[in-house]
């Protein structure tokens, strides 16, 4: 009997054709139940069978294609170059030894992409999406040596082919295990439409060495010519980009990012940023973003300071021109500074998410205002008044369309407030005796906006949210019919509706 070896390669074809045949698309079943797994926010990450008849990675291993690629090297070799519709889309699960798989993704590469030898610019004949995940549902299932070094050779071989890339996703357990984002930037030209990289256990230490950062890379090194629609990076990678020598010149020519006048949606989440004699600072950082001139959505979560902020000297404004802000469970200091640090244009929404919100240094501008479980924090001011998170937000907003949703300091306390006109404060900057910046300049200080009751001469009197025309609630109970009618008598001039609200 001849061995499988001796028969002729259309043999081998129709063989595993017969299979493909036979497979019922399970490998497309397989890349939704990833997809669904990689696009949920919530960590952590599970593509165990947490659905009725749904595979697991290490079941999708034993069916077609991978089977019969891992089978053996002739296999892999005409899976590679003859089945190629099942190479648009790869995906890794750091729980699994990828050295199999990325022999057969060499393979690929090698028939269709540019060989690793070769680092020649080109035209290139295929292009893919890249997933790397873990299966794991907890930190104890994980050796964080193990998938450093695994997530590490998976994206080694993929920045030979980072060019050939339309969206790469990297979702790990261990931050300390995701690898610098440098290394990806490095191409000329990167037609990269979407990367987004997240973690599950924050492990990292920015006093140490960060494990998947190299120390040979200056902006210079980077490619300008992104053609990037979303980038949704943890804190510490961004930074690493921000501190780059070199970075704001990089950020700067980064503007416009996208091809045919599209635009970049930025999502940045988990950081403590350093003091201000620090690296990474919270002025490092928005001397960076404020180069960015093409961003339609700013989403900024989970960010904080690692230090008490007392006061705030602003030196200069640097601006930023998002479409849309939305800031989720950032610390109320974080919120000061951004506010004293950025002159935010014109937004056309605004979003508030799971945070204390501190006195504006400016007015928010946006036609829409979205306030989404707002922590109270009620504080008595200097007028004796208590004024909590909701209050100072809508103190200085200039919009029309309001959503507040699941925020107990929606009462019959702040209806009522909406319902008075007050009287409020003015921008005022007062010198600071005996404070001047780095370039000998007295500093100033500027007084946030302030509403109070009682009268006082010369003071502005409205209402709150003055251009307030619509309101929708959601999920908010501590508020009573009668206070909706009377907020509704004392506003009527606004053209406030109220259709379909139900109270408590």
């Amino acid at each position: 009997m001849a061995k499988i070896t001796a028969l002729a390669s259309e043999t081998h074809h129709l063989i595993l054709s017969y299979v493909e045949a036979i497979s019922n698309g399970e490998k497309e079943q397989f890349e939704e139940s990833v997809k669904r797994v990689v696009d949920e926010r919530q960590f952590p990450p599970n593509v165990a069978a947490t659905q009725p008849g749904e595979k697991t990675y290490k079941d999708f291993l034993s069916t077609f294609p991978y089977n019969a690629a891992l089978t053996c090297t002739l296999w892999g070799s005409i899976i590679a170059s003859r089945f190629t519709r099942f190479w648009d889309w790869i995906a890794f699960d750091a729980t699994i030894d990828p050295s199999p798989l990325l022999a057969v993704f060499a393979w690929y590469m090698k028939e269709y992409g540019q060989n690793e030898d070769e680092h020649e610019e080109g035209i290139y004949n295929t292009e893919f999406s890249f997933v790397v995940f873990t299966s794991a549902s907890a930190l104890t299932e994980v050796d964080k040596t193990v998938e450093r070094k695994r997530v590490a050779a998976i994206i080694q071989r993929l920045q030979y082919h980072i060019h050939q890339c339309t969206s790469v996703n990297l979702k790990t357990m261990c931050a300390s295990s995701l690898p610098s984002s440098l290394a990806l930037f490095c191409k000329k030209p990167i037609y990269l439409g979407e990367l987004t990289m997240d973690f599950c256990i924050n492990d990292m230490d920015l006093k140490t060495a960060w494990p998947g950062s190299p120390s040979n890379y200056t902006s210079a090194s980077l490619s300008t010519e992104l053609y990037l629609s979303t980038l949704s990076l943890p804190g510490f990678v961004f930074m690493e980009l921000c501190v780059l020598e070199g970075s704001e010149d990089w950020f700067q020519a980064l503007s416009p990012l996208t091809d045919n006048n599209s635009t970049l949606s930025l999502h940045i989440s988990g950081f403590s940023f350093e003091a201000e004699d620090g690296i990474y600072t919270v002025e490092k950082f928005a001397s960076c973003l404020s180069k960015l001139q093409s961003l339609e959505e700013l989403h900024l979560s989970n960010l904080s300071l690692s230090y008490d902020l007392v006061d705030i000297f602003p030196t200069e404004k640097r601006e930023i021109a998002p479409k849309s802000l939305h800031l989720d469970t950032v610390s109320k200091d974080f919120i000061a500074l951004f506010y004293a640090l950025y002159r935010c244009d014109p937004l056309d929404s605004a979003t508030f998410t799971s945070c204390a919100i501190p006195r504006m240094l400016q007015m928010i501008e946006a036609p829409s205002l979205e306030l989404h479980n707002i922590i109270d924090d009620s504080k008595e001011n200097e007028y004796g008044v208590v004024e909590n998170s909701l209050q100072r937000v809508l103190a200085v907003w200039l919009g029309g369309h309001l959503t507040i949703q699941a925020c107990l300091s929606f009462n019959d306390d702040l209806i009522q407030w909406l319902s008075t006109k007050v009287h409020y404060d003015s921008y005022t900057w007062t010198r600071v005796t005996g404070m001047r910046d780095t370039l000998g300049w007295s500093r100033f200080t500027k007084k946030a906006i302030v509403y109070h009751t009682t009268k006082i001469s010369g003071r502005a009197r409205m209402f709150p949210a003055e251009s307030l025309d619509d309101l929708t609630l959601k999920d908010c109970v501590d508020y009573s019919a009668s206070s909706l009618k009377d907020f509704e008598a004392a506003r009527s001039d606004v053209n406030l509706r109220l259709e379909g609200l139900r109270p408590a």
